[in-house]
């Protein structure tokens, strides 16, 4: 229990002010009594007002679980003062809807203005003084002698808003990896280090990203938890959109390196050799290094365009490739590195060299744990990436194995603190609470001796009268991709003809939703097809899809979660195959620590399917048709997971007849 709560105080000071809140001024305010609402809220103030750390609930769609939590947890810390809220969840947009909410809740609460709202981004949201200095060189624009009277913070999304444009050089001029803090010039001007100021600050409601959460954690100074004083307030943290938090743990734990970074650093350390008597020495070092650098890359990027194309005959295409040392000059390169470095300490000013020293010390175990012939186990685990697919765009990564443990010490080993997990989609097929939410529990390190788990509340809205799953019969297996693209397009055609458009079409890989695109293309068809474009933000192409109710939009990767279209625009979802992960390192050593691979495999895929077909009934009178062209799910041909995938997901009318469908349409539908 939070030092301070008592039941006897919590149930006077809380726990009836919140019953009232549901029962009477919700109501009045026009919002609708949802008893699966209330259960959460419920739940919620059990663990707030208990001796248990965590609470952890599933809520479907349509729970409205924003003002579930937001309602006990603010009321909870109007009560008792000395403590801050954090919220976290998935994205920008959803940060910004809740600070909305809660502006709204303390307004209707009547809770006084002691307390601020805070948002907080990542550090890339906000403009660097420093780089725009360098950047404009005299030539500042008419926006930046105004700035902090157009954002407190430095904010682009404010100074972009006040201004009227976008500005397109944002890239060089925000907050990034050089940020030296304290030790700049303009430290005390500056509007992102005035925002870390505040966010210490008790009496926060600060509302913040699960990177953001994550990375602050690792910080020494962690202000997301600590006051001015460096004093631990009394924290209720929220984790919205759960589901994610693992991926976000991972993302901000990661290091990576570019040939152009590894070789960036070499120059750097070079360049303050040049004033040394042994500078001949060094120079010959520095392009051997390179050297090696480029072999590393070029034969690395070789083993990817491989993997792809063992991929392709597959009907698998990887985001994440394995990384085969062999052959690689890992270790002359690390032993080239080390010589740099001893050269650098030996014969330049330590306060100069202290950065680059560190970082070359770095980037040396980077490649020497990277070898595999070594006689050990490394903590880590490594893959290649390839932006845009080229030589060029090849990063090394590398993570920590145990990412479970890094959130349990982010997060949950966090003294005087209660946590809040929710998500429409963290429960698994299971005869136990305990057996439903299990992958989720271990996979984000989540302590099952201080957790409270919730019954999950379904979705409140009417899926057997709303809407029906189509399960076509007869399509091809999903390994044999060419085929499944053409008769998958097939049946995408008959569907969309039967919607008049006003469909989705959610891909797990790019290169199927563009064979399936350039098919349909070809049909003449009387409605707009829209397709996901490769790089850049997507907002373009899906305020398009929401103006334009009969068009078709073509999408993979972001909008299997990432999309909300309420009403008939979106009145046909179709899924192109179930959502299996590709094998590649992570999942790998996930699989090696289970059991089976279907331990790891099916509740990945399931959590991702519920996600997409989650896009389709978003309002209480929202009706439609999903679709799922996987032939694995068939009736005659599923698989022994079949049974499981139907039980997890709120579809409850399913059937493998088109003509089924058709009279859907016809009747509820009324197209």
């Amino acid at each position: 229990m939070l030092k301070g709560f008592t039941m006897d105080s919590f149930g006077n000071n809380v726990w009836r002010p919140t019953a009232k809140v549901f029962e009477e001024l919700l109501p009045r305010a026009g919002f609708r009594f949802r008893e699966g609402q209330f259960e959460m809220t419920m739940d919620i103030l059990d663990t707030l007002g208990g001796s248990n750390q965590i609470r952890v609930i599933e809520a479907g769609v349509g729970i409205g679980k924003s003002y579930a939590y937001l309602v006990p947890t603010i009321l909870a810390k109007n009560a008792y003062p000395y403590s801050s809220i954090i919220v976290s969840t998935g994205t920008i947009s959803l940060q910004e809807q809740l600070v909305q909410d809660v502006r709204k809740l303390l307004y209707a609460l009547s809770i006084n203005s002691r307390i601020s709202v805070i948002l907080s981004k990542g550090q890339t949201h906000f403009l660097c003084k420093k780089n725009a200095q360098k950047k404009y060189a005299g030539q500042k624009p008419k926006w930046l002698h105004k700035v902090d009277a157009l954002s407190d913070f430095g904010d682009r999304s404010e100074i972009e808003k006040a201004v009227g444009y976008r500005i397109n050089e944002w890239d060089s001029i925000r907050v990034d990896a050089t940020c030296t803090r304290r030790k700049c010039p303009l430290y005390w001007d500056c509007g992102y280090m005035r925002l870390r100021q505040e966010m210490r600050k008790i009496d926060n409601i600060i509302v913040t990203n699960h990177d953001q959460l994550i990375q602050d954690g690792k910080l020494p100074d962690r202000p997301l938890f600590h006051t001015e004083q460096g004093r631990r307030r009394r924290d209720i943290i929220v984790i919205d959109e759960a589901h994610t938090l693992e991926e976000k743990a991972r993302s901000a734990e990661r290091i990576n390196y570019s040939n152009k970074e590894a070789k960036r650093l070499v120059s750097r350390a070079n360049s303050l050799m040049k004033r040394s008597e042994i500078y001949g020495d060094v120079e010959k070092l520095t392009d051997q290094i390179e050297r090696w650098l480029d072999n590393v890359y070029y034969k690395v990027y070789e083993q990817c365009q491989q993997q792809l194309v063992d991929g392709h005959l597959k009907g698998e295409y990887p985001d994440r490739f394995y990384i085969k040392s062999e052959n690689l000059p890992l270790v002359q390169l690390a032993r080239g590195l080390r010589e740099l470095n001893q050269k650098l300490q030996l014969h330049v000013d330590i306060d100069e060299s202290d950065e680059i020293i560190e970082s070359l010390t770095e980037l040396e175990y980077f490649f020497l744990d990277l070898d595999e012939s070594a006689d050990r186990e490394s903590e880590f685990i490594y893959w290649a990436e390839m932006i845009n697919g080229t030589e060029r765009g090849v990063t090394l990564n590398r993570v920590p194995k145990d990412i479970a443990r890094s959130v349990r010490e982010r997060l949950f080993e966090a003294p005087n603190t209660k946590i809040i997990l929710t998500s429409a989609t963290i429960t698994n097929p299971g005869d136990t609470l305990e057996e439903r939410y299990k992958y989720f529990l271990e996979s984000n390190g989540v302590p099952l001796s201080k957790t409270d788990l919730s019954e999950p509340q379904p979705s409140p809205f009417d899926y057997t009268k709303n809407s029906i799953l189509y399960i076509p019969s007869g399509l091809p297996s999903p390994r044999d991709r060419e085929q499944l693209c053409i008769e998958g397009a097939k049946e995408i055609e008959k569907l969309i003809r039967l919607t008049e458009g006003r469909a989705m079409v959610l891909f797990t890989a790019k290169q199927d939703m563009n064979v399936v695109y350039e098919l349909l293309k070809d049909k003449d068809l009387p409605w707009k097809l829209l397709i996901q474009s490769n790089s850049g933000s997507q907002n373009e192409v899906r305020n398009e899809f929401i103006r334009d109710e009969h068009s078709i939009l073509f999408s993979t990767g972001s909008f299997w979660e990432g999309i909300d279209v309420p009403g008939p625009s979106l009145s046909n979802l179709i899924i192109f195959k179930l959502p299996f992960p590709v094998p590649d390192p992570i999942y790998d050593y996930k699989i090696s620590q289970a059991e089976t691979r279907m331990q790891v495999l099916l509740p990945e895929m399931l959590m991702k399917l519920r996600q997409g077909l989650g896009r389709l009934i978003r309002k209480e009178n929202d009706k439609g048709v999903a679709t799922i062209l996987d032939s694995r799910l068939s009736e005659k041909n599923g698989q022994s997971y079949r049974k499981q995938v139907l039980d997890s997901i709120p579809f409850k009318n399913v059937t493998h007849s088109f003509a089924e469908v058709e009279k859907f349409v016809k009747t509820t539908l009324q197209l």
